[in-house]
């Protein structure tokens, strides 16, 4: 089973990365991608693909990879107005499917079903259909069971499968059906990080600043914290603060995958320890530092999936579209009692390049205007972090342990208590 992917973004990329051969192309909207080379693959325009399905493409299924629900819909609908219906939408699967490497649990999946020769997958969908493949290469039965309500809706897309062992599923029929949270619950965690064990509780009791590069942050600010030695959590684009202070963050975060560009500028960093996500696949293809961790980020199964706050980060942290939230599910991990946010602004939209959103001129000329081209309006992604940061804010509330205040001077975030920085030495 072949397969081309909608979307030559972050998570189109998480895809390919695992599909290997079997992805034979990329679609996407971006006129600056369309005819380009990414991966090794085509990326092509919708009208190349409609151009080109009955010949090369013919057999491909298409992964619609992209998160917005809204964006989503609008491909399924241009689809199926040109008559093509092999497609998935990722989202249908279960999350883990969408992670940075998906092969490792689907070979722990097929092996766990030593035992059992009939396997009853529920429903049509890219993870099930991979599964259902991987299965039958080893000789298993594995069989696509369709809930009676959805057996005609899916009349096109199993006509597209001829071949396969595809069944209707009736109340009275008791199938031995995967239960897919079930078992991957069972499976050890192909994503877990054990080395960030280390973290756990390191700092318990203490208290922690947030230093993000909203354009309040202050570097007198910056040598304060230096002057009384106060532990330091940062992030993304502070290393342009380097050159003007002696003060350096005990720890570095970086979950955006645009911040790869940096990958030197990380390795040679004076910071003790520096947590990047296992999203960023070019990344990680080289030899890091010792001092560079490997953290799991979950990206949810959605965009409305943004309502979770991590404390275990072996396991891994929720993005919740805001680096400034990963670092926070860090302070709780290190086991820090108080948690205080400098130059979290919160005042910043996604926008045109040439917005003064960080607290530094260069940080701002380095970002490039296709950074900023994403389906998500300002309001959007404006509702999208502020969810995160409610996220954890009740995570506060439920845990006597854990305070979180904004000591930021100004700004817009007002989910947490203020405090006057200046007052706090």
């Amino acid at each position: 089973m072949h397969f081309i992917i909608w979307g030559a973004g972050v998570r189109g990329r998480r895809v390919r990365y695992y599909l290997g051969e079997r992805a034979v192309a990329y679609i996407d909207t971006n006129v600056a991608k369309q005819g380009q080379m990414q991966d090794g693959l085509p990326i092509l325009s919708f009208a190349d693909y409609l151009r080109e399905c009955g010949g090369c493409y013919r057999e491909a299924w298409i992964i619609i990879s992209p998160r917005s629900t809204t964006f989503i819909e609008s491909i399924v609908r241009e689809l199926e107005q040109h008559g093509v219906v092999q497609y998935f939408r990722l989202q249908d699967a279960v999350a883990s499917y969408y992670e940075y490497d998906a092969a490792q649990m689907l070979t722990r999946i097929c092996e766990s079903f030593r035992a059992q020769a009939e396997i009853g997958l529920r429903g049509i969908d890219c993870f099930h259909a991979d599964l259902y493949v991987r299965l039958q290469a080893q000789g298993r039965q594995p069989v696509i069971w369709i809930p009676a309500a959805k057996w005609e809706q899916e009349e096109a897309r199993r006509a597209a499968l001829a071949g396969w062992d595809i069944r209707c599923l009736h109340e009275d029929d008791r199938p031995r059906l995967l239960d897919d949270v079930a078992l991957l619950a069972q499976l050890p965690n192909v994503y877990a990080t054990p080395a960030i064990e280390q973290f756990h509780n390191m700092y318990a009791g203490r208290r922690c600043f947030i230093v993000a590069t909203g354009p309040s942050l202050r570097m007198e600010d910056l040598e304060t914290l230096h002057a009384h030695h106060e532990l330091c959590i940062s992030m993304n684009g502070i290393f342009h603060s380097f050159n003007q202070v002696a003060w350096r963050p005990d720890f570095f975060v970086m979950t955006d995958q645009l911040l790869v560009r940096y990958t030197d500028v990380i390795d040679a960093m004076d910071v003790p320890y520096k947590l990047i996500s296992d999203s960023n696949l070019d990344f990680w293809r080289r030899p890091h530092p010792e001092t560079v961790y490997r953290m799991h980020v979950i990206y949810g199964h959605s965009m409305d999936d943004v309502n979770c706050f991590s404390d275990d980060l072996v396991k891994g942290c929720y993005g919740n579209f805001n680096v400034t939230n990963a670092c926070l599910q860090l302070a709780a991990y290190l086991g820090c009692h108080e948690t205080y946010l400098l130059g979290v602004d919160f005042s910043q939209l996604r926008g045109t390049k040439g917005r003064n959103s960080h607290f530094s001129k260069d940080y701002n000329k380095e970002i490039k205007d296709e950074d900023y081209q994403n389906p998500y309006t300002d309001e959007l992604m404006h509702d999208l972090m502020l969810q995160g940061y409610q996220a954890a804010r009740r995570y506060a509330d439920q845990h006597a342990a854990f305070k979180i205040y904004n000591a930021t001077r100004g700004g817009c975030l007002e989910v947490f208590d203020r405090v006057d920085f200046d007052t706090l030495f």
